[in-house]
């Protein structure tokens, strides 16, 4: 408006408004440590531009397409993942994000005797005892005598050497997650039984025709103290 004539003049521009890209991210949000790269993807648009990236995970694909592969590695705890997608007729851009939360997996070892002797009796293997967690022992190379869904276990590993394994998987029931653990067992061949010869009749000396490299004598099952040699030398009792 002109303040001396009164006139006025009016200008119009136009501004064009253009929509913000819309998007969602699909894929697990919950999951257990340690397992296999997850896939993450949104709508496939050709006009738009994607750019996945994390800070606390690894991306295992293109990071530019519409689908992604993360690995979300073996350290539990809550993790995200973002998302920015550009629309490049417009230049638009808008950004998402996601929580994914990793679960721990059970840790445990595996304790009892990992060198025996073929023909010997049972034995017992164990592992930590938790009442939120689920246990499993197998074997094929041995029988498991006891329960096999117990933090503890018996196998008798029969009387065949050689290397045999047993094998433990323990889900937490709590989140479901999982995690095995495996242990060899040598299984040594026993000494066959023993053939004693006496060599004299008048002071009872007994001789063990077998070569070894430990001897114990016994008498009447119970041993005789100090005698650990080939030989047994025993006076008559006549």
């Amino acid at each position: 408006i002109d303040n001396v004539t009164g006139c006025n003049l009016q200008k119009q521009i136009s501004v064009q408004v253009f929509p913000l890209p819309s998007f969602s991210i699909a894929g697990p949000t919950t999951l257990c440590a340690g397992e296999d790269p997850k896939v993450y993807s949104t709508s496939s648009n050709q006009n738009y531009q994607y750019n996945w990236y994390t800070d606390n995970a690894e991306i295992t694909t293109p990071a530019d397409i519409n689908q992604v592969g993360v690995n979300w590695g073996v350290i539990q705890g809550t993790k995200n993942l973002n998302l920015v997608v550009t629309d490049k007729t417009s230049g638009c851009l808008a950004d998402k994000k996601i929580t994914v939360e990793v679960w721990p997996m059970p840790t445990f070892d595996i304790t009892g005797p990992t060198q025996i002797c073929a023909g010997e009796e049972a034995q017992a293997y164990s592992t930590v005892n938790n009442m939120n967690y689920t246990y499993s022992w197998q074997t094929e190379k041995g029988v498991i005598t006891s329960a096999s869904d117990k933090s503890q276990t018996e196998v008798n590993w029969g009387t065949t050497p050689g290397t045999k394994t047993l094998n433990l998987e323990i889900t937490d029931n709590t989140n479901g997650c999982y995690a095995q653990k495996q242990i060899d067992i040598e299984v040594q061949p026993s000494p066959e039984k023993p053939v004693m010869e006496l060599k004299s009749q008048q002071y009872y000396i007994f001789i063990c025709t077998d070569s070894g490299q430990i001897y114990q004598w016994y008498q009447n099952g119970i041993p005789i103290s100090g005698q650990t040699k080939q030989f047994y030398f025993a006076r008559n009792a006549t």
